[in-house]
């Protein structure tokens, strides 16, 4: 005989006078507690991750944060394929390896206001989903919902193996090499043509909602500054940092703005130095260039990427503390820097900054917070220009004019602009890949 579990114990009988389980009823509670385990072991479970929470229909209207189509299309995928670590940013699905079959449902005509009002008339529906998460509606692409789940953007690796291959985009369509959503026939490519340059002529005429936006509302946080890891006083950095001036001065919309790139090499200890600096004014023009003799040796002076060669640093003996110096003469109090992934430059200027603008941070095409769109993409998107060229190395005159170039569309345009996340008015995919292609 065995003492008897769960709440139908009395705990506060002596243990003579406890329920006893016979043999018999021990064994079929062992049997239950079994399959239970074996059930949580084997059954399919999700979760939503603390990226997926502010999605949740639980979460106010007024503060969500809608997912992606790509969000989306990740958790089909690992649906689908199983555990997929690199996929399951914002959720968790436990033994995807379970699942037997995924079935996507597509509502056309309703939107999640039409169940948010109208509660009553789909009480069942929502019954049947423990977890509902609010999606960018992809309209404002141009495509339909069961057009943009299926819909997978061509990487730009993959585009530039085609280049070797093709001529074209609609080339390596009709060989195969790629698959396409949309009707990719000739009479669309021309209108596709069409309407690219359209959207080109009217991009300096391009609004959201008619409203324009401050430097100061896209200025980095202070919280933003430390979770991307920008040079932040007291956070890991070596005594060489320095503040780029010795007192600030409080940041309006009226402070100038200076557009920073930087170039390094590798050097022989592994550590990254300092090659080529250039500075940009909000005027579009050059205020700051310089060459850096790195303070180690070069191990490796990256060409294909920096454009740095040993010709270029011949006879060069400016040091990192002379720019630093420059710098610091050349920024007002109330300076705010622009820069694309400036978090790079600073560690490479060794230099704090408090008020900052990140065109990576400002502008999103990938649809995830979590990637970056090159400059180079963004660049030729939005301001038609083409910057770095393949194996001739960047030029930061260059890429600082773009940055500042991107920021000053932000200006105009407003806060949604080049913002799939805050469901901005912009250019289909499709369209944008036809575009770079070209």
């Amino acid at each position: 005989m065995y003492e008897k579990k769960g709440a139908e114990m009395d705990q506060g009988a002596p243990p003579e006078k406890r329920a006893r389980l016979s043999e018999e009823e021990y064994g079929a509670l062992k049997a239950r507690l079994k399959a239970r385990k074996k059930i949580l072991q084997t059954y399919p479970r999700f979760k939503l991750l603390m990226a997926g929470i502010p999605a949740s229909l639980a979460s106010p209207k007024d503060s969500r944060a809608p997912l992606t189509i790509k969000d989306v299309q990740d958790l089909i995928l690992c649906s689908v394929a199983g555990e997929a670590r690199h996929l399951n940013r914002w959720f968790l699905l436990f033994q995807a390896q379970h699942i037997s079959q995924t079935t996507v449902l597509v509502v056309d005509n309703i939107s999640l206001t039409d169940m948010e009002e109208n509660e009553e008339h789909f009480s069942k529906t929502l019954e049947i989903f423990e977890d509902g998460v609010e999606m960018v509606n992809p309209k404002s692409d141009g495509l339909s919902l069961s057009v943009a789940l299926a819909y997978s953007p061509i990487t730009n690796a993959l585009k530039g193996r085609m280049r070797q291959v093709y001529k074209s985009l609609k080339e390596a369509l009709d060989d195969g090499h790629v698959y396409s959503v949309m009707d990719f026939t000739d009479q669309n490519c021309q209108g596709m043509e069409k309407s690219t340059s359209i959207v080109e002529n009217k991009k300096e005429n391009l609004t959201v909602n008619n409203k324009v936006c401050t430097k100061t509302q896209l200025m980095l946080s202070a919280l933003q500054l430390i979770t991307g890891h920008y040079p932040f006083p007291g956070h890991g950095r070596p005594q060489e940092f320095r503040f780029t001036k010795d007192k600030y001065e409080p940041v309006t919309d009226n402070s100038p703005m200076f557009a920073i790139d930087c170039e390094w090499c590798l050097c022989i200890d592994g550590s990254t130095g300092l090659a080529r600096v250039a500075i940009v004014n909000e005027n579009l023009q050059p205020v700051y260039h310089a060459y850096v003799l790195p303070d180690r040796p070069i191990r490796d002076y990256s060409t294909k990427w920096s454009g740095i060669t040993p010709q270029l640093l011949k006879g060069v003996q400016k040091t990192l503390r002379q720019i630093q110096e420059d710098i610091r003469k050349l920024l007002p109090p109330d300076a705010i820097l622009v820069g694309h992934s400036l978090r790079g430059d600073l560690i490479a200027l060794q230099l704090f900054h408090p008020y900052i603008i990140d065109s990576s941070v400002i502008f999103n095409m990938t649809g995830c917070r979590f990637m970056k769109s090159k400059l180079q993409f963004l660049s030729k998107l939005f301001c038609n220009r083409d910057i770095q060229p393949a194996n001739k190395g960047h030029d930061p005159n260059e890429d600082a004019l773009s940055t500042m170039e991107l920021v000053l569309l932000k200006l105009k345009n407003g806060l949604d602009y080049g913002d799939r996340l805050r469901n901005s008015v912009v250019v289909g995919m499709a369209l944008q890949e036809k575009r770079f292609w070209e």
